[in-house]
Parts: structure tokens; C-alpha cells; sequence
């Protein structure tokens, strides 16, 4: 991951799998505690003038955190740089001391799952299109089926034209579910001269492979 630290000075131990300089990004389950782990490492070396705020960002995105969030810890950190000791202030709430499990809360699964993996395969996949210049051809062809599809005006499939620029859960929900088919006719809608490509195969190989996981 891009802007990913690779040192830190302070001796609190990172969660599980997110360690400095990590070669591969490996899943977790989620939980308050290790969330707060690495929070409180964020908040640590960001204050110790060690992390950058690209560093930092980069950290919590990671574990999973938005931006209003990891903005948020930056600059909790920056002002507990200038401050004495009995004003540090803590980023971590109560709810987050609890016991209580991540998983009780439907919005988890819901932010996780669409926002978090579905978000991330349409924005990789669109950087597959993009980068063999397919991008536009693309659009098209599964904007065609978008709009056939919206006219039917299901409440369990509510999708929005590409590109997108603003995410929302129950845009992404809907095309987890309409994807998997536009990407099965991308060999025969958008370039269908180069079915035995070696790039282009792997291309469609890894999109349906993430897309079926």
C-alpha cells in the first residue's frame, strides 16, 4: 500500500497483521480492540513527529478506517504534540472498551462488505479498464445493462450509472449482484479480437475470481 510506514519509534505493539513494513496486507477480523491498538499507534507516532500524515492515513486505512476518521486521529495527534501530559486527549470511546462484538452491528457488515471489499474490486477493476484503455468501452457496455436493469425499479437492486464518484452501501449491494454477469460478457462486448491475450485473460481471470469471492 502506497505511503505504508516501515518504522516507528514508539514501543506499543501494532494489531495483528499490521505491522511496519508489512510485505502483503493480510485480512483480519475486525474487533474494537484491534482497532484501538492501532489507533493508539497512529496517535503515537504521529505525535512523536515520526508519521506523516500520508503515513498515518495510509496505516488506518488499512485496519479500515475512513477518512473523516483518520483525519480525525491526525489531528488529535498534532494538537496532543503542543499539549502537557493531563491534556492528552484519547481517541478511543467508550463503546470501544466494551465487550461488546463488532458483528452484532448490521452497519459493520454492510460498511464493511460494500463499502470496503465490493468498493474496492469496482475501483481496481476500473484501473484494470483504464490501464488497457478499455475504460470507456467499458462504461457503456455495462451502463447499457445498468439502465435496463434500474427499469425494473427493485428495491434489492439499486444501481446508479458509472463511473462512480460518491459511494453509497446500497448502490455497491446491487452491483455485487449485476457485475459478475457484465464482467462474464466483457470478452465478447469489448474486445472480442483479443480473447487469447495473455494480459487481457489474467485481467478477466483475477476481476472474476474477486468478484465470486
Amino acid at each position: 500500500m502506497h505511503g505504508y510506514p516501515t518504522t516507528q519509534i514508539s514501543n506499543i505493539a501494532p494489531p495483528l497483521h499490521r505491522s511496519v513494513n508489512e510485505q502483503y496486507l493480510v485480512p483480519h477480523q475486525t474487533s474494537f480492540e484491534w482497532l484501538s491498538r492501532g489507533v493508539q499507534l497512529v496517535e503515537m507516532e504521529v505525535r512523536l513527529g515520526h508519521w506523516s500524515k500520508g503515513q498515518c492515513s495510509a496505516y488506518l486505512h488499512s485496519i479500515g478506517l475512513n477518512k473523516v476518521m483518520r483525519e480525525t486521529v491526525y489531528d488529535t495527534a498534532k494538537q496532543n504534540a503542543v499539549c502537557a501530559n493531563d491534556n492528552i486527549k484519547s481517541l478511543i470511546t467508550q463503546s470501544w472498551k466494551t465487550n461488546v462484538s463488532l458483528d452484532i452491528f448490521i452497519e459493520t457488515q454492510m460498511h464493511l462488505l460494500f463499502l470496503g471489499i465490493v468498493k474496492c474490486i469496482i475501483e481496481v477493476s476500473d484501473k484494470y479498464m483504464t490501464q488497457y484503455r478499455w475504460g470507456n468501452k467499458f462504461i457503456s457496455n455495462a451502463n447499457t445493462h445498468n439502465a435496463q436493469l434500474s427499469s425494473f425499479c427493485l428495491d434489492f437492486l439499486q444501481i446508479q450509472p458509472l463511473p462512480y464518484t460518491n459511494y453509497l452501501s446500497e448502490w455497491c449491494l446491487g452491483m455485487a449482484r449485476v457485475f459478475p454477469f457484465i464482467y462474464g460478457k466483457v470478452s465478447t462486448t469489448i474486445e472480442p479480437t483479443i480473447h487469447y491475450s495473455d494480459k487481457y485473460m489474467c485481467m478477466v481471470y483475477s476481476i472474476m475470481s474477486w468478484w465470486h469471492i
